[in-house]
Order: C-alpha cells, then sequence, then structure tokens
C-alpha cells in the first residue's frame, strides 16, 4: 500500500494543522461497512460519508516510525444508530478488517492512509459499550495458520471432530445467590470440584439470555466466569452447561470413552526432551 500523502497533506502535519481528523471504515465479518470519523460532524470523503456520531472512537492510539498501529484501543458505543449489541454478541467485529485514514476535512483531497488493522476480540464490554484491540495486519503473522502439534486435543467437546454427545454430560438448572458479574452459586449443584472447568455456560433467562461464557472454575456449587457477563446476573436466572474437557487423553478416555476421535499427539516429543538428548 502507498504511503503517499495526497495533496498537501505533508505541509499540514508539519505546520500543526487544526483540521485533521481520522476516518476508518470497518469491514464486519458478514462484509458489511460502517465508516466512521472522530470529527464532530461528517466528512465527505472518497465518495463515501464518514459519521460522526457511529458509536466508535479510537483511543490511546501510537504509532511506529512506518506508522504502524503498535497500540491502539477502539470503543463502540451500543444502542446507536449503527452500532447493535447484537452484532457485537454475534461476532460481527471479531477480527473485522480496519482502514484508517489521517484526512484534513477542510480539503478531503489531502489524506493518507495508514497501514492495514484489524479488530481482536472484544477486551471488555457492559451493556453501554464494547472494547476491542485495534492490531496492526503484520501481527497476523504472530498467529498460528492450520493445526499445531501439541499433546492435547484440538478439538472443543462435543463439536463436529470431537464427536461426543453431550446430552448425558449436561444440566440445566438455575442460579441461587450472586457474588459478582463473574462468581455465582447454584446450591443445587452435587458435582465434584473442577466438573465444569473449561466448558461454556449460556444463559437461558434473565438479563444475559442467549449468551455464553466460558467457566474458569467451578468448586462446591460455585461458578467462576473468565469474564464478567455484559449484564447483571441475578438469581433465578436459568442456565445450561455440560461437563467441561480439558483435552487430555486421560479425560478423552476415562471421562468420555471418546479415545478414537482424540485429536492429540500425546507421544509426541517436547522441546525440552527433544534437546536433553540420550541419557
Amino acid at each position: 500500500m502507498s504511503r503517499t500523502l495526497n495533496g498537501t497533506l505533508s505541509t499540514n502535519i508539519i505546520d500543526g494543522c487544526l483540521t485533521l481528523c481520522r476516518c476508518w471504515e470497518i469491514v464486519k465479518v458478514s462484509g458489511g461497512t460502517l465508516r466512521l470519523t472522530d470529527h464532530d460532524t461528517d466528512v465527505e470523503f472518497l465518495g463515501e460519508t464518514f459519521a460522526s456520531d457511529g458509536g466508535f472512537t479510537i483511543s490511546n492510539l501510537e504509532s511506529g516510525e512506518n506508522l504502524a498501529v503498535d497500540n491502539a484501543e477502539m470503543k463502540a458505543l451500543l444502542k446507536t444508530n449503527l452500532v447493535e449489541q447484537g452484532d457485537i454478541l454475534s461476532g460481527e467485529f471479531d477480527n473485522a478488517t480496519v482502514r484508517v485514514f489521517l484526512v484534513n476535512f477542510t480539503t478531503p483531497a489531502n489524506y493518507t492512509q495508514l497501514p492495514g488493522a484489524y479488530l481482536s476480540r472484544m477486551t471488555n464490554g457492559d451493556e453501554d459499550s464494547a472494547t476491542f484491540e485495534l492490531m496492526s495486519i503484520s501481527n497476523r503473522l504472530n498467529q498460528n495458520t492450520g493445526r499445531v502439534v501439541i499433546p492435547t486435543c484440538d478439538a472443543d467437546v462435543g463439536d463436529s471432530r470431537c464427536g461426543v454427545n453431550l446430552t448425558a454430560f449436561t444440566v440445566t438448572s438455575t442460579i441461587t445467590a450472586v457474588t459478582s458479574q463473574s462468581v455465582f452459586t447454584d446450591s443445587a449443584r452435587g458435582e465434584a470440584d473442577d466438573f465444569f472447568n473449561y466448558s461454556k455456560l449460556t444463559f437461558t433467562t434473565g438479563n444475559n439470555t442467549g449468551r455464553s461464557y466460558e467457566i474458569k472454575d467451578f468448586a462446591s456449587g460455585v461458578f467462576t466466569l473468565q469474564e464478567p457477563t455484559l449484564s447483571p446476573v441475578q438469581v433465578g436466572d436459568g442456565y445450561t452447561t455440560h461437563r467441561g474437557c480439558d483435552r487430555t487423553k486421560a479425560t478423552c478416555k476415562d471421562v468420555f470413552s471418546n479415545l478414537d476421535n482424540f485429536r492429540g499427539f500425546p507421544f509426541n516429543i517436547d522441546e525440552i526432551e527433544l534437546m536433553s538428548g540420550p541419557t
């Protein structure tokens, strides 16, 4: 992508021009596009309208010498005309492509496009907003592509690759006490500690109906989630969850009787063993 400063933008920057703004274009997973700006009025740019009240703001933006995004957060304000909570929860913005422009809003022909970026998964959220990390496209080079040879299974319990029928391992119940939006109790639960670890809990009634959260810990009827729920949890909220899986060969064999579908490589030599040599 060209790093050309179109028009007189280079002079604008050197002179400390006060008519510069940022415009960004977000392409959602489904293909829909949002065009937004941090200017206080809409900006007509590249033949499109970039909305000033679209519900997204960028903060903590830092750039390196090559203008790559080193550190940035993008916050979505929910219940606006352009941003809906349903889109956030359904993952429409997870890994969405983002194009960021620096524009002179008095003469939009003077602009430059910063290096490409994308939105990571939501890092924090509540009923009014959701925060994403804005990552440089080059960061994708740090991510694994394809299968990784590791001792543990890389399938999700109950999915098509795992093949386990979770019906016999599933419970449906209600919450009897609430400590916080990530810690609550079901006094009816008599399963052993860690029984539901690594599984997901899906709310069937209450403020969080239809939302699923990963269970970090289960002990003595108390559930602790990996992250707080978007809306407050209340006594009487219904939920469903199932036996968790730590993805080990032993659990696959002894708990789920599913060793034929185990997707890990438990006999693979790890780096420590490889480097140690013969004894």
